[in-house]
């Protein structure tokens, strides 16, 4: 299959960049050689989207240590890359199957932290921080690619009826404003974590601090100051709603 790969050494790190188009070997399932297979689904990606992450790793200034580790782990030679997707599932593990949750031909988002869920972290509810956490399109074969094998419990059902497939595919993103905007990030009371009435102060509005301004004003802020040095980023704050954009 056709894959935007990273192939990448610790000795040609610095002085590489971009992604490599590439004729890879498709995932596939095949739970007699790895087990975990029956928890997992292939996918054909639909959508897939550009994250600052990706720009990062392009310009090698981004996961140098986490990228160049699981390679040698697992000793491979390059990780597809890409984790911002909607796809559409066409195969099922036998314990994905059983579960009944998702079917063939389901178009399904994923969240990026591929978590085990035994570790301290991950048994405190906090999975998104695994200590033993792998990331789609980082340390994980991602999405930039014609299939894709991810485990189910970090997909979601999408309903495209209710949302378009090109803004679908940013729900990965959109994700994490959502997160820092929840009461489990803001406060361990839950009144003093409303956001409704309050000042909110979002620092870097890049995606995911816009994303973080709709989200504060739909739940209620009274007044919210961004801090942006991009006269663009700054200009694009306002417009969605940002009162006031100061240079740090």
């Amino acid at each position: 299959m056709k894959a935007l790969i990273l192939p990448v050494t610790r000795s040609n790190w610095s002085t590489t960049k971009g992604y490599e188009l590439a004729d890879v070997p498709a995932p596939t399932l095949n739970e007699t050689k790895d087990p975990a297979d029956a928890e997992r689904v292939l996918l054909e990606p639909i959508y897939s989207g550009v994250c600052g992450t990706d720009k990062g790793i392009w310009f090698r200034k981004a996961f140098r240590e986490g990228i160049l580790h699981h390679l040698e782990q697992d000793k491979r030679d390059y990780f597809v890359m890409g984790h911002e997707t909607l796809a559409r599932i066409t195969e099922l593990g036998s314990a994905v199957k059983k579960a009944g949750r998702f079917q063939v031909g389901q178009v399904v988002s994923a969240e990026s932290h591929i978590y085990c869920g035994v570790c301290e972290m991950c048994r405190a509810g906090n999975q998104h921080v695994c200590a033993n956490e792998r990331i789609i399109g980082v340390t994980w074969d991602g999405v930039f690619a014609e299939k894709v094998k991810l485990p189910a419990n970090v997909l979601w059902p999408t309903d495209l009826d209710k949302i378009r497939p090109e803004v679908a595919a940013a729900q990965e993103p959109f994700g994490n404003a959502v997160h820092v905007c929840t009461p489990n990030m803001l406060g361990s009371n839950l009144k003093d974590s409303e956001m409704r009435g309050k000042t909110v102060a979002v620092f870097g509005c890049g995606t995911i601090g816009l994303f973080a301004i709709l989200i504060a004003r739909a739940m209620g802020a009274s007044r919210i100051i961004g801090v942006e040095p991009n006269p663009k980023n700054k200009a694009k704050a306002l417009s969605v709603g940002a009162d006031k954009v100061i240079d740090p």
